[in-house]
């Protein structure tokens, strides 16, 4: 089985984001991948709140069905990692989708970001919770869609993964072998080393697969992504790093050619087994104190 994960660097240009995104899905497709992954805010990054929601849309929209169209068109599984739904609540909201697509353009399931991104450092302001709604649903799954119920994959976005209790319950609930963490993680806290650290702790704590698709460089005046997309396995190592396109930071995005992506592949011959055997040497969910501590979903 051969996943696709795409590095990208999305702009304030609907037009040029999807272009970018079915030149890569067609590549994947014609080098046989079976799910290709892309980062948060794949469609769309704006320069103000005001343009964000500007050109954020529901579900039904016709931009989103234009990407539901391209796994029918190139017979592809898709993770949406980060598109901007248009909130049915409140006209001034949005909601933080990751959005699963099957190859025959039918969406499987919906995660909606429960953790959002409020930031205030020296380097950095964001606050992602001005616009966004929290997600309500706090365990998401394929239900075993894209691959098998052997091989489950669990949702999340970006900031969801500095919160490890959310990553226990897709194992312990839903055994999840595979996380996907979608991410437009910024080139500050990157480079302080939280998106490698992070992401290899989720992978060895669950002993499961993880993929991070995730955006890199320069999108504006105030936004740089930190790049590096990741495929973890089970045990913590790195298999496929995307590096940083360091270039893209200092790029002119107004005078010059925008970077229109990156593509890498991993193949592995069998998760399942492979998954099977670090559990089994190092059962680590079974020796968890359950008598002392638990990590459960909140009851209604």
């Amino acid at each position: 089985m051969k996943i696709a994960l795409a590095q990208v660097r999305s702009i304030n240009k609907i037009g040029f984001n999807f272009g970018v995104c079915e030149k890569l899905i067609k590549e994947a497709s014609e080098h046989k991948a079976s799910l290709i992954c892309f980062p948060e805010c794949f469609a769309f990054m704006g320069t103000s709140a005001t343009e964000t929601i500007a050109n954020s849309g529901s579900l039904d929209s016709e931009l989103f069905k234009s990407y539901q169209d391209l796994a029918r068109k190139y017979s592809i599984n898709i993770s949406y990692g980060g598109y901007h739904e248009k909130s049915s609540n409140d006209p001034h909201k949005i909601f933080n989708s990751h959005i699963l697509v099957n190859n025959n353009g039918e969406i499987i399931n919906v995660y909606r970001k429960v953790h959002l991104f409020d930031l205030n450092t020296e380097k950095v302001k964001l606050k992602e919770s001005e616009i966004t709604e929290f997600g309500k649903d706090l365990l998401v799954d394929d239900g075993g869609l894209i691959f098998s119920n052997d091989l489950k994959i669990g949702l999340s976005i970006c900031y969801d993964l500095r919160f490890p209790e959310l990553y226990i319950l897709l194992r312990k609930m839903n055994n999840a072998k595979i996380l996907l963490v979608p991410a437009a993680f910024t080139k500050h806290t990157g480079e302080l080393g939280h998106w490698k650290t992070l992401l290899m702790a989720r992978a060895i704590e669950n002993q499961c697969y993880v993929i991070a698709s995730a955006q890199v460089g320069t999108h504006n005046l105030k936004r740089q992504s930190y790049g590096h997309s990741l495929v973890i396995d089970p045990l913590g190592k790195i298999i496929l790093d995307l590096g940083s396109q360091e270039e893209t930071f200092d790029l002119d995005i107004q005078e010059k050619e925008p970077f229109e992506g990156k593509l890498g592949f991993v193949e592995i011959d069998d998760w399942i087994s492979n998954i099977k055997k670090v559990r089994e040497g190092m059962p680590v969910f079974d020796h968890k104190r359950s008598d002392l501590y638990d990590v459960i979903t909140k009851k209604d």
